[in-house]
């Protein structure tokens, strides 16, 4: 039971010290030999990893005894599946709909011919697409408001894929489909790492499942879909490397900085791979560096915390008139040629707007806690929501290096605050129901 609760958290670390072992002995070197500043930005992120898992290892608790509720399971894998009887076809328009919209395509077959495009020059396809074709239209409203349910449907689909009907099955993979034209048709490599992400996900959700199960039969079938999973997975991320290499290949040219592959191992990668492993490289990291350069030029300036989002100083800029855009540490480096919109900022940089550094580690420790909360809800009654707000937790930490993933965007932010509170609220009322039975129960005793 417990390398099931862990399972999440090994991920969440590998991909978070990774990305710092990337950045100190990685091809491009970021911090110079007499760089201090450079050597405390990585204690201090370090620290942030090491509050995060302490946060998920207290949650977990050494006395707590897991008990898996098979009925509540079957209970919700029932509701979810006669849920998903509907939404997957709803998913299926306003995907097929939003990728119209996005790629200004005016049929399917239109579409299809621009992801043709995308793919071979990428680079035409990704300065050539029109942010305001999508301004206004309602189906983006109606996608925004129906954004909870779109992330349930494409999370728990994939995850219960096995016990969909054959028709559903079609349905969904024409979705994930539709998905991936639409992000080829514009050269943009957003969406598609999200799609890799979310395979990555079921495959770690069905191997949780795998390590509390102890039906024999049971276990040999989902190991087989185990291993169906594990083989998408790595085909999607091959794939999408491959689309990555050659759109900023095509954007900025095929070009290497050679000096970064003058020494062992570098010089033994080949040539034909050395271009992508030093964008991998600067794109996975490039925001500690940046973060270095805050801390040795910035100041803090509160941001009353909604700097850490675009989406809610919009909100605010709108509202109240107030831009606190300038006011967040990575704006603040436009003074020293640092375009915020051009260049990766890291998740931590945009929180310490809000926190404050010594506060981003006491925010991490909370986000390690609560993920570990999701985990336990996972695996005790395979609640849905849980499972979206996992997936979306996951996918805002293995992007923390590179900026505030989930928080910073409508389509993201909306979606995950609505599962959040109402999380929060329905977990309220059943503590409150649990005290009431507990003071019936007393009344009833007899002195």
């Amino acid at each position: 039971m417990k390398k099931a609760i862990l399972l999440p958290l090994k991920f969440s670390l590998l991909i978070m010290f990774g990305s710092i072992f990337i950045y100190i002995f990685g091809p491009i070197r970021w911090i110079k030999n007499t760089d201090i500043i450079g050597y405390m930005t990585v204690g201090l992120i370090l620290i942030y990893f090491i509050a995060f898992g302490l946060g998920y290892l207290l949650r977990i608790g050494h006395k707590e005894k897991i008990i898996v509720n098979e009925t509540k399971i079957l209970l919700n894998e029932t509701k979810v599946l006669n849920m998903l009887k509907y939404t997957i076809y709803i998913n299926f328009i306003l995907t097929v709909l939003l990728a119209l919209i996005y790629t200004n395509a005016t049929s399917v077959p239109e579409l299809f011919n621009k992801m043709i495009n995308g793919l071979i020059s990428p680079s035409d396809a990704y300065y050539t697409k029109d942010a305001t074709s999508r301004s206004g239209s309602i189906v983006v409203w109606i996608s925004l408001i129906y954004s909870p349910w779109m992330y349930i449907t494409k999370v728990c689909g994939l995850c219960l894929f096995k016990e969909l009907s054959l028709r559903q099955k079609i349905v969904y993979v024409m979705s994930v489909f539709a998905e991936i034209m639409r992000w080829l048709a514009i050269g943009t490599n957003k969406g598609l790492f999200d799609i890799v992400i979310l395979f990555l996900f079921a495959y770690l959700y069905l191997q949780m499942k795998l390590f509390y199960n102890n039906n024999y039969y049971e276990i040999r079938k989902m190991k087989k879909t185990v291993h169906k999973i594990f083989i998408t997975s790595s085909v999607l991320i091959l794939g999408f490397f491959s689309f990555f290499s050659m759109a900023i290949s095509s954007r900025v040219g095929g070009n290497y900085n050679q000096n970064y592959f003058q020494k062992l191992p570098y010089k033994l990668i080949p040539i034909n791979f050395r271009f992508l492993i030093e964008k991998v490289d600067d794109y996975l990291t490039q925001g500690y560096a940046y973060f270095t350069e805050i801390i040795r030029h910035c100041n803090f300036k509160w941001t009353f915390g909604v700097g850490n989002s675009r989406f809610l100083m919009s909100i605010v800029d709108s509202i109240f008139g107030i831009d606190l855009t300038s006011r967040t540490y990575p704006y603040q480096l436009e003074a020293y040629g640092i375009d915020p919109l051009a260049c990766w900022h890291t998740a931590y940089a945009w929180f310490a707007s809000d926190f404050t550094f010594i506060g981003v580690a006491v925010f991490m420790f909370l986000v390690g806690y609560y993920m570990c909360g999701l985990v336990k809800d996972v695996i005790k009654k395979n609640d849905f929501i849980a499972i979206t707000l996992l997936y979306m937790v996951i996918l805002s930490v293995v992007n923390a290096s590179c900026t505030n993933y989930i928080l910073a965007y409508s389509g993201s932010f909306i979606p995950f605050v609505c599962l959040f509170l109402y999380r929060l609220c329905k977990n309220k009322k059943i503590g409150i129901i649990k005290k009431k039975k507990i003071v019936i129960n007393i009344k009833k005793i007899k002195i």
